[in-house]
């Protein structure tokens, strides 16, 4: 049921004034709703970038464990060449399934591309970009990669001594 007023201006004709919001208040809740929106916004991209980076982390260090296995299982040294001009890094020898055509081809990872956008700061394995595991897994040189998403980096270190990479 409506709320409806009578009121009678200087002439003595009635008109009916129904209850509404004033400019005053539509201001005031436009103006809580974009502060709060601009809130989020800066929230989700920060928290998009932060996982972005983490992604890109774990997946360098999935497919170091991925070489790692192949040179393992298939009694061979297992070489993980990475390009930091071109933010990508390649394994020689090991199909690649994600391919679209299924052809398999050396496995190599875009870290510029879909889903990562990431940088490759720098990648360092005794002054090579280049990292070799013999047939029983042990790493040629331990060394650090240093990835970058926005303005959120991560250092993996990968041990020397066990071949097993981390996040530092």
């Amino acid at each position: 049921m409506q709320s409806n007023s009578v009121y009678k201006n200087s002439h003595d004709h009635e008109f009916r004034g129904i209850n509404a919001f004033t400019l005053l208040e539509l201001v005031l809740v436009l103006t809580i709703v974009v502060t709060v929106s601009s809130v989020v916004a800066m929230r989700y991209a920060t928290a998009s970038v932060r996982y972005r980076t983490d992604v890109t982390a774990r997946q360098i260090i999935l497919d170091l464990a991925l070489a790692r296995s192949e040179a393992r299982r298939r009694s061979t040294m297992k070489t993980v060449v990475f390009d930091v001009l071109t933010n990508s890094y390649t394994i020689p020898e090991v199909a690649d399934l994600r391919s679209p055509d299924g052809s398999g081809g050396d496995y190599k990872t875009d870290l510029a591309g879909e889903p990562y956008h990431a940088r490759l700061v720098s990648v360092d394995f005794g002054g090579s970009a280049r990292v070799v595991f013999d047939g029983f897994g042990n790493v040629d040189n331990g060394g650090t990669i240093v990835v970058v998403v926005g303005d959120v980096q991560k250092t993996i270190v990968l041990n020397g001594d066990t071949g097993i990479a981390a996040v530092q």
